[in-house]
């Protein structure tokens, strides 16, 4: 459907369901909204779907109404693209492995009190954010678990992702205190994902699995049963996307002095390991890894095994 019978439906849907209304017997539905991927309406004007990129993807949301964007994907925001149209950002991210307590009650502090219509997306839009939207609406005491789960199959989220699952179909309704507990001015727009200290070492720690999957033909070991080739290549990713935006001097993006870091090539190549194993192309994934292998092995020679600030 056009943007326009979007924006329409929109309209129409804020007369026919109450915002606060239940979202339990919603059905799930895909809808189209300009270029923007993988669109799901989860609920009533409330909506997931890919990463907004560039500013059609915006002038879309615009033109649709959405009031509210919340991003859970690593990367930054582009939260200047999305103020200019009179929309709101708010930055949760999480990763594959489920959805922290800390940021349920920011996820259900934002959906019930920011402006909809809310558009929550991850980076395709497929896992992350489904399984967002689900914990949040739960959390609030609008989706029953059950549901929830429901709601990720129709989406398609992987059930190579386990942790997504569970973190759904074990969510319950919060505490209207706990809730109120976090003030919506500190909904932030721009989290600080992790700092580069810890990124690197969680890079580290999923560059020594993919190896270890790599000298086993990609396929798990007896004793690392639980690794799936496609989930660490998509968590490697977007461990890289969420250090994109840190300095490389002080390791953070609020002091950021000097260049972010530049993950592009490296992003492209672990997006393409995962697209190699997960059609089972070992060969070209041995050597995709050995292209990220010599690109880590150069950023560190730059930057970790060099002189830090404060230091001789």
């Amino acid at each position: 459907m056009t943007t326009l019978v979007f924006a329409i439906l929109l309209f129409l849907n804020a007369f026919v369901v109450p915002p606060t209304g239940a979202a339990g017997d919603f059905e799930v539905q895909p809808v189209q909204l300009g270029d923007l991927r993988l669109v799901h309406q989860v609920g009533p004007a409330f909506f997931t779907g890919g990463s907004p990129r560039g500013d059609a993807d915006f002038e879309s949301l615009r033109a649709a109404g959405i009031r509210t964007v919340i991003s859970v994907d690593g990367a930054k925001p582009e939260v200047e693209r999305a103020r200019v149209r009179g929309i709101r950002y708010v930055h949760l991210p999480i990763g594959y492995d489920g959805v922290d307590s800390s940021v349920a009650v920011r996820l259900a502090r934002a959906i019930r009190d920011l402006p909809g219509p809310i558009y929550l997306h991850c980076h395709h839009g497929r896992h992350r954010a489904p399984a967002a939207a689900a914990v949040g609406l739960a959390s609030i005491g609008r989706l029953e678990p059950s549901r929830g789960v429901r709601m990720l199959e129709i989406v398609g989220t992987s059930r190579d992702y386990p942790g997504l699952y569970a973190a759904v179909g074990g969510s319950a309704p919060l505490s209207k205190t706990a809730i109120d507990a976090i003030p919506l001015g500190d909904l932030p727009s721009v989290a600080t994902v992790s700092d580069l200290a810890t990124g690197m070492a969680d890079v580290d720690r999923i560059h020594d699995r993919l190896r270890l999957l790599a000298a086993n033909g990609w396929v798990a070991p007896a004793d690392h049963a639980d690794l799936v080739p496609a989930v660490e290549a998509g968590i490697l990713t977007e461990r890289f996307r969420g250090m994109s935006h840190l300095s490389p001097v002080t390791g953070s993006v609020e002091k950021s002095t000097g260049s972010p870091l530049d993950f592009r090539r490296t992003i492209d190549l672990a997006m393409s390991l995962e697209a190699a194993v997960g059609a089972g192309r070992t060969a070209d994934a041995d050597a995709i890894l050995g292209s990220i292998s010599s690109d880590c092995r150069a950023c560190h020679r730059r930057h970790r095994n060099g002189p830090r600030p404060g230091r001789d």
